[in-house]
């Protein structure tokens, strides 16, 4: 590796400071990571549950009550892809200040990450597409479900 002889720029500011707005950064990100996956968890649970129990009782079907049940899996699928949208931004704006923090204040850790940067493959899957990919299933799944009892009602035979 090689020796860098260059100084920090941090004339003038508590090198406290600049660590602790960097580690703010750096936590705010996790925190939005974290509340995507508690919302995705919250949502599939109800999801499931609407399926398992909603569905479990054959009287229950065809009613026009159970014409609900779909709706709902489809809007907090909706609502959970449009939230996951919504952190991905706010984390890249977390991202860009921290990268901003260490080409300002520390030049050669930031030459150092910008040489150990992996490209992001186009179709790589990572942890937001996989979430938003189940959030789309369960989306189709009660998109199905309310075309199928929507013919039920309606008196169409679904053989």
């Amino acid at each position: 590796m090689p020796k860098t002889t260059s100084k920090p720029k941090i004339s003038g500011v508590d090198p406290d400071y600049v660590r602790m707005y960097f580690q703010y950064q750096v936590d705010r990100i996790n925190k939005h990571e974290e509340q995507s996956l508690n919302i995705t968890n919250i949502v599939l649970t109800i999801s499931a549950a609407i399926i398992t129990f909603g569905f479990s009782n054959k009287q229950s079907v065809g009613s026009i009550f159970v014409l609900f049940l779909p709706v709902v899996i489809v809007v907090i699928n909706l609502f959970a892809i449009l939230h996951i949208r919504n952190r991905g931004s706010w984390i890249s704006q977390h991202q860009v200040r921290a990268r901003r923090i260490m080409e300002k204040y520390v030049p050669d850790l930031y030459a150092l990450d910008q040489e150990t940067i992996i490209p992001i493959k186009r179709f790589a899957v990572g942890k937001k597409r996989i979430q938003n990919v189940i959030h789309f299933l369960f989306i189709l799944i009660g998109v199905a479900l309310l075309a199928i009892l929507v013919m039920e009602l309606l008196g169409v035979s679904i053989p």
